[in-house]
């Protein structure tokens, strides 16, 4: 359903089958025929093959230097490919050359996205819905409802793998993009990039500081000292040294999407994984988003989710979502449960996100916070009439920024158990 097919190293290039098995995959003998035979067939394969070449020399020579520009400039002229049955031999001629070029130690991963296993049921069950709400193409111009939100169920492994490579703080460690064969094509660097937009002189860093952004919902003391939120050594959190972690969210995000699959009411399923949806992408923005309030603002509404999710599940008792909710961000949870599945995660990734669980630990105790006063934070976000009000007028409002990176071992917890109904 979500599966690693091939990885691919800089000896590819020697490996003359595997264009073979990308003309298979991608139908490249539907518009490129191997052996044309007559004057028509072959002229037009001649035509092919020289637009083909034309491509080439212009992707080399606009080809960027620096490799974050690279990175990004392969990925999009992957995607951007107009011929989707020629994307494998572009693919294979021009673009991964240049990437083994510019990241001699990187890798390409295919991973194929199953369209009969994944793809197929999430349309056909959309379609039921639209059927059943009465939402048409023509007059709604959506398949089904809510696919305007961009959170429809079909969206979830392309949400996942943008989480993954984000996912630490601020680095982002691999690009992928996904082609019309239905595989995805995994670029993994061999050096990690800084996507801070704090750590680049310009617009954006004066604004936040000159305006006082940083302020609100802020944790002075974060930035005072070392930042808006704990950082990630580049050096540390180099790709190839992520492999097993990639390997192991895959394997995860795969038998999630089983379970999702295998769910038989319609909407019951497609409002879990639409909900599953926004819970990665809250959790990836609020690693992102180096604006205080705007990160705090969607690591609650993360944990809101997490706490939906159970319900929908049937995992609470009708009135215990708040008491899960709690649960998810208390000190004791954090120890016994992020902890625990954090050093089950092999390489630097479990030792950086075990150094991040134990900061958070230590500045939640300094700071005196409560489970309770994380709810009464978030049910702020509506507003401060509340019934929490005398509560919080005791507490100062201040919530150290690293908080918000406990998104990252909450969604680790989440895919790494069974989405079943009881």
């Amino acid at each position: 359903m979500l599966k690693i097919i091939k990885k691919l190293d800089i000896n590819y290039l020697q490996d003359e089958n595997l264009l073979k098995w990308l003309d298979k995959k991608f139908g490249t003998k539907l518009v490129l025929p191997t052996e044309p035979k007559g004057k028509k067939a072959f002229n037009t394969y001649l035509g092919i093959m020289g637009e083909l070449s034309k491509w080439g020399r212009e992707f080399n020579n606009d080809f960027p230097q620096e490799p974050e520009k690279a990175l990004f400039y392969i990925n999009r002229k992957t995607f951007h490919y107009g011929k989707g049955n020629l994307q494998g031999r572009i693919s294979y001629n021009y673009i991964w050359p240049k990437f083994f070029e510019t990241f001699p130690l990187g890798e390409i991963w295919l991973i194929d996205i199953s369209y009969n296993k994944w793809f197929h049921p999430m349309w056909d069950g959309g379609k039921k819905i639209a059927d059943k709400y009465r939402v048409s193409l023509r007059e709604h111009h959506v398949f089904q409802p809510q696919q305007g939100t961009g959170f429809s169920g079909e969206n979830l492994p392309m949400l996942a793998l943008s989480f993954m490579v984000t996912c630490v703080f601020p680095i982002l460690v691999a690009d992928f993009c996904h082609t019309s064969s239905g595989l995805v094509f995994l670029f993994i660097p061999d050096r990690s990039f800084n996507y801070s937009l704090l750590k680049r002189e310009g617009v954006f860093e004066d604004m936040v500081f000159d305006f006082g952004i940083h302020r609100t919902y802020g944790d002075q003391y974060s930035f005072d000292k070392y930042g808006a939120k704990i950082e990630a050594n580049l050096s540390l959190i180099n790709p190839k040294k992520l492999t097993k972690f990639f390997d192991w969210f895959i394997r995860k995000m795969n038998r999630r999407m089983m379970d999702i699959v295998n769910i038989e009411e319609t909407e019951k399923r497609e409002q879990l994984v639409m909900t599953l949806n926004r819970a990665i992408f809250d959790a990836q923005m609020s690693i992102i988003y180096e604006i205080p309030y705007t990160a705090k603002s969607y690591f609650f509404g993360l944990v809101d989710k997490l706490a939906n999710i159970q319900a929908q599940l049937n995992n609470l008792k009708p009135r215990e979502e708040k008491d899960y909710w709690r649960k998810l961000v208390s000190v004791n949870f954090i120890q016994d449960n992020l902890k625990s599945r954090a050093k089950r995660l092999s390489g630097v990734i479990g030792k950086h996100y075990l150094f991040i669980l134990e900061k958070i630990i230590n500045q939640i105790e300094k700071e005196g916070h409560t489970e309770q006063d994380f709810l009464d934070m978030r049910n702020s976000l509506h507003g401060y009439g509340i019934r929490a009000w005398k509560r919080m007028a005791r507490k100062d409002g201040i919530l150290n920024n690293n908080v918000v990176l406990l998104s990252a071992p909450l969604i680790f917890y989440l895919i790494s158990r069974p989405f079943k109904y009881k």
